[in-house]
């Protein structure tokens, strides 16, 4: 609240909605981290910042399969220490022929304190890990993996400034 002749200064925030991004154009044995493809900030100013993130991964594999995958941001370039966070982690350990699938979706948000000077960019990445369980070989393009983009399910970061 503000007193006579003082003034609350306006809020800082701002958001970017990202867009789909798949996996099953890499290889299986892909480890990679990928930009998430509009899901970039500019901090507009020097402060403290809360960064939230929203991200909703997809897959549908196959029986022996296991795929994880996780998100982290950038802080100009650098990754924030202790911002991976898993979306989806799913394993399928089972019989089944080549058209039977397990579908799964699952959505993470993620609150990360970030301390910036003015014009920091911060960015999401996401990472996708497959493997086989119990002996079984992924086909290169399996399993369906990917994440989500504005209007399918969510792929969002917002920044929210708390402290100068």
């Amino acid at each position: 609240m503000s007193t006579a002749g003082q003034l609350r200064p306006p809020p800082v925030f701002g958001e970017a909605f990202g867009q789909r991004l798949e996996f099953d154009n890499k290889p299986a044995t892909d480890t990679a981290w990928y930009d998430m493809p509009g899901m970039t900030v500019t901090l507009p100013e020097a402060g403290t910042y809360a960064v939230t993130t929203e991200v909703t991964g997809q897959t549908a594999i196959l029986p022996n399969t296991s795929i994880a995958i996780l998100q982290r941001l950038l802080v100009n370039g650098a990754p924030l220490t202790n911002s991976d966070r898993f979306v989806l982690h799913t394993g399928e350990a089972g019989t089944g022929g080549s058209s039977t699938y397990t579908a799964v979706r699952s959505a993470r948000t993620a609150c990360h304190f970030v301390t910036a000077a003015a014009g920091v960019i911060v960015k999401v990445q996401v990472q996708r890990l497959a493997g086989a369980v119990n002996g079984a070989a992924l086909s290169p393009g399996q399993p369906y993996t990917g994440v989500l983009g504005t209007g399918e399910g969510g792929a969002r970061i917002e920044y929210r400034k708390i402290a100068d």
